[in-house]
């Protein structure tokens, strides 16, 4: 039964539940008008008076003036075929039957016929009441918690939209506190750890005074593991800060090939140091973005690009307006690509792969996931594309 119900809609458990009460009422209704034929056929086949106890009772009378003015209309159904001539001493007794048969028969099609009717008005009132709960539902799973819940319908679904409302204004407060925590803990980390990375690289490059080659290999390192903290911070933050708080704040209308621009500048050293060969396609594609948001997108694309890029080898990065007038950004790299088993997971939180597996520069495996996270606040798509050699990736923005 549990599974009977769970896989039927409202409309038709309440179809079920009409079912189950008129069938049992005209089957109950056919079989009182089946008795009074029956009756009838017996006053026919005797010529004896009915006797008092015999007599309609006071309780008939309404049914038989409704059966009388029935049959006067001529109604169908309410005049059967009598087979027997009525005797003359009995015409009264059977005319009150005919009219209390009469009554019977259209008192229950009316109720049943009116019972379908509000039937048919209720069904859409909670059809409609039900459909805005699971879209309310489905908005605050989606984190889309700026359109307020007040639905109407029958006490139990206002107080269930009262509780969604409740809802919604809490998960609003914790993306607000968890905002500020974020800002908080980001100016609370970053600001030491910048510290100690200029400091590792004033004794890198001697600024202090001279030191010896073990000396210098210590700092190196300190000032590559503090990159490396860094930006595995970094990263924490902004994912962190992406699943939390998907909504788009700050959209205005930005071109974004100087975002690609600005993008490319912050890896430049890296692209410099690998001898890499940058193929450039940009051209002015302007959308109604994030400008950080997508900035963070560009970034960690060609991060990753740079990242498992051979030394001497191309990336390519083309920006322009598809047929559909939507912003295409795609970038190619020469690296070792993706495996056809991990493609599903590429976008997944945490996840490495492969390459990053083969590579000395270890990631968090989160730099796609908050692309993916931000192209998805702005509606966008953004996929990985076949390619003979290297990875590819594509992002389409509205």
């Amino acid at each position: 039964m549990q599974r009977l119900a769970k896989s039927l809609s409202v409309s038709q458990i309440l179809l079920i539940a009409y079912c189950c009460v008129a069938i049992p009422f005209a089957f109950i209704s056919h079989c009182i008008v089946a008795a009074l034929d029956s009756h009838i056929n017996v006053m026919l086949s005797h010529s004896e008076p009915l006797t008092h106890n015999q007599q309609p009772q006071a309780k008939q009378h309404n049914l038989e003036r409704i059966g009388s003015k029935l049959r006067e209309l001529e109604v169908p159904f309410t005049n059967p075929e009598i087979n027997l001539p009525i005797p003359k001493n009995r015409s009264y007794e059977f005319e009150n039957i005919l009219n209390s048969r009469a009554g019977i028969i259209y008192v229950c099609a009316s109720l049943l016929l009116f019972s379908l009717i509000v039937l048919g008005v209720i069904t859409p009132v909670l059809q409609r009441s039900f459909g805005q709960l699971n879209s309310a539902v489905e908005r605050l799973a989606r984190d889309q918690l700026e359109e307020k819940i007040h639905i109407l319908g029958p006490r139990n679904i206002r107080e269930m939209s009262a509780g969604l409302e409740n809802l919604r204004r809490r998960l609003i407060e914790n993306d607000t506190h968890q905002t500020l925590f974020l800002r908080h803990i980001s100016h609370e980390i970053k600001t030491p750890l910048t510290s100690i990375k200029e400091g590792s690289k004033l004794l890198e490059d001697e600024m202090l005074g001279p030191i010896n080659q073990e000396q210098k290999e210590v700092a190196h390192i300190l000032v590559k593991s503090s990159s490396a903290l860094q930006t595995a911070i970094e990263n924490l933050l902004n994912y962190n800060s992406a699943i939390s708080v998907r909504k788009i704040k700050r959209r205005r209308k930005v071109d974004l090939a100087d975002l690609v621009k600005r993008a490319i500048e912050k890896h430049l050293i890296q692209i410099r140091q690998k001898e890499l060969e940058l193929e450039k396609e940009l051209h002015t594609s302007r959308a109604f973005v994030d400008e950080e948001q997508i900035l963070t997108v560009f970034e960690n694309l060609i991060s990753n690009a740079v990242k498992y890029s051979p030394v001497g080898g191309k990336i390519g990065i083309r920006l322009r307006n598809n047929t559909d007038r939507k912003s295409e950004f795609s970038i190619q790299d020469e690296g070792l690509g993706v495996s056809e088993n991990q493609r599903e997971a590429i976008f997944d939180a945490f996840f490495v792969g492969d390459q990053a597996v083969r590579s000395t520069l270890k990631g968090t495996g989160l730099g796609l996931s908050i692309a993916k996270q931000y192209v998805e606040a702005h509606n966008g798509t953004i996929k990985l594309l076949n390619s003979r050699k290297g990875a590819a990736f594509q992002v389409i923005l509205g």
